[in-house]
Parts: C-alpha cells; structure tokens; sequence
C-alpha cells in the first residue's frame, strides 16, 4: 500500500510566557532535522493566545516581537486567539502579521470600516511531497461585542462552517481546524462536521496527553504557557484515498534541550522592546497614590477616559487593577506597564 506519514507540530495558549521558548524551538528543530533526514513532511502550527501584554516583549513591540520569534521557529500556519484579537488596538492588529512569514488563517474575523489585512485567510492548503492537500482552517472564540467596539466583528464558527467547509472539501483530502474556541465548541463541531480530520483545540487551557476521538475527529490541546508543545501524526492511504491513523501527545518542555540562538534571540528583542518601553510619556509634579477600596484621583482618571473611549455612561474597573502608585517626576511606558495588573 501507498501510505505516507504527514507530522503536525504546534503550540497554543502561550501567553508570552517565553521561558519555555527556547525548549520549544530546540525541541522542533530536533525533530526538523529527523523528518529532513527522512524526507517526511511536517508542518508547525500556533492555535493563537501566542501573544500576551503582560510580558515587556509584547507590550514593548505590541505583539511584533512575538511574530518575529515565530519566524525564526519557521512556523507554517497560525490562528488567532482572542489576546490577538480583543487586547490590541485595531490598528496594531491589521498590521500585526505584515511581516509574518507564516500564513494566518481565520474564518470568522471579520474587518469593518476598512480594508481587510493581507494576511488574513480563511484557510490554506498545504501540499505533502506526494502530492496529498491538507486544508488549514482557522476559527477564533466570538468575543463579539469586544470586537465591535475594537472596529473588528466575529461571526458564529458554526455559521461559517457551514458555508466554508464544502469549499475547503473541494480543494482539500485531509482537514485540520485550528481552533481558539474552547473544549466544549471543539467537541460539538466533532459531532456535527465528519469531515473535519484533526481539531487543535486552545482557549480553555485543557490538556489531552494523549489523543481523543470524537465522531472519527482527533482532538488534541496543550494546555497553557508553553508547559506542553503537541504533536501529531497522520497516515495517509494514496491508494485509497483515506486516512488509516491518527495520533496526537503533548509533550512535556520542562526538561527539553533549549536552542541557544532562541535564547539570544529573546535577549535581543526584549532590549529593544525596553527601549520603547522607556519612552516618556508624562511628568507628574506629585506622586499619584492608589488605594483598592477608596475613591483616588488614579483610578477616577482611568475610568473618566475609559468611559469617553467607550462613549458609555458609566464605567467601572475592578480593585486592583492597578497595583502600585506611580511616583513624582518623569513617567515612562515601562511604569504604567508595571502597575497594571495584567496577568
């Protein structure tokens, strides 16, 4: 018989959280080399939540670090979660993946008042060396009315399924979703849409150590921060045209090797990162004092502009959102950022 084995890598939930990078990246480049080695085709995939504010690299870069970080790993395909999609201004997200050098597919963003980004897909194909198509769907969580307050709308992931997947049928022998939607989504969509070979799954931080099977589909999650990287692997019947298995494990990071030009490469981008982070942005003549449970002149700044931005009535922050005060004299990004609470 005429099988082919096909490798998925991929990550998803890392939150910025890059002290397991450079395990990460030493751990693909390992297994790069392998499949090279044995001329087998593999592909690697981030299921969104990559980027996260609360690290210096992100904030500093607005998410244009992380992106330069998956370049260096040579991802393939990546799908946004709702950290790209709703914390970032809408400018910041349309130009987020301008320098990606990996596709970006997801299906139910939608831009308004614009044009929409060039790299924004609603699927991609990728082709084995055998001639085999796989058929890369992204879907995000429907955060809706956060979206549309950023400029951007969301539309059902069922809605557009329905409309999509007898395209991507077409065009497509094996159909992987990646999909920021969640574990209870991710089962439903198993049971509904047959066709749908592989869901890597995100959003709600679950974990599969090991495979599941849902109505013939593979269900397979890491986790969060990195803590897991996940790997799968198909087998393709060219004679037959069908798929005899499926696998998928997370992989524990904690222990693996770390690639050390990962490890400079994040030296370097978080300096420059802190340089824009060290920018002034005001000079305070008298430090402003935060209290969690009492009126103070900090928080009432903060929500006065947030109900302008907004053009609400009334807007409301929860204690502790800020955690420090902020001093007299010069105040620079890098301190507003270290008083927020964004964990």
């Amino acid at each position: 018989m005429n099988k082919e084995r096909l490798y998925f890598y991929y990550t998803s939930d890392l939150h910025s959280h890059f002290e397991n990078w450079p395990q990460i990246v030493g751990y693909f480049q390992e297994k790069k080399e392998k499949h090279d080695r044995r001329k087998e085709d593999y592909w690697l995939f981030d299921n969104g939540d990559h980027v996260d504010r609360f690290h210096p690299i992100t904030e500093g870069l607005m998410g244009k670090g992380n992106v330069e970080l998956m370049n260096r790993a040579a991802y393939d395909v990546a799908t946004l979660g709702n950290n790209e999609g709703i914390t970032l201004a809408k400018e910041d997200l349309h130009s987020l993946y301008d320098e990606a050098d990996f596709g970006v597919v997801c299906a139910n963003l939608v831009c308004h008042h614009q044009e929409a980004p060039t790299w924004l897909q609603n699927y991609k194909i990728e082709t084995s060396k055998q001639g085999t198509k796989i058929g890369v769907i992204g879907l995000t969580a429907p955060f809706r009315p956060f979206y549309q307050q950023l400029g951007w709308d969301v539309e059902s992931p069922y809605d557009i399924l329905d409309s999509l997947l007898p395209e991507v049928e077409r065009e497509a022998d094996i159909i992987v979703l990646l999909s920021h939607l969640g574990i209870h989504d991710d089962e439903e969509i198993a049971r509904r849409y047959s066709s749908i070979d592989v869901i890597i799954g995100g959003h709600t931080h679950h974990l599969f150590k090991t495979g599941e099977i849902v109505d013939g589909s593979l269900l397979t999650a890491v986790g969060k921060h990195g803590t897991h990287l996940g790997e799968v692997m198909i087998e393709w019947d060219n004679d037959t045209h069908t798929l005899v298995n499926k696998e998928a494990y997370a992989v524990p990071t904690e222990h693996l090797g770390k690639d050390k030009q990962t490890t400079d490469d994040l030296l370097r981008i978080r300096k420059e990162a802190m340089d824009h982070l060290n920018t002034p942005v005001t000079r305070l003549r008298e430090p402003l004092h935060i209290t969690w449970f009492k009126d103070n002149e900090l928080m009432t700044s903060l929500t006065d502009q947030l109900r302008e931005w907004t053009s609400s009535d009334i807007a409301m922050l929860n204690a502790g959102v800020l955690l420090d005060h902020l001093p007299a004299g010069e105040i620079t990004y890098e301190e507003v950022h270290r008083i927020c609470h964004t964990r």
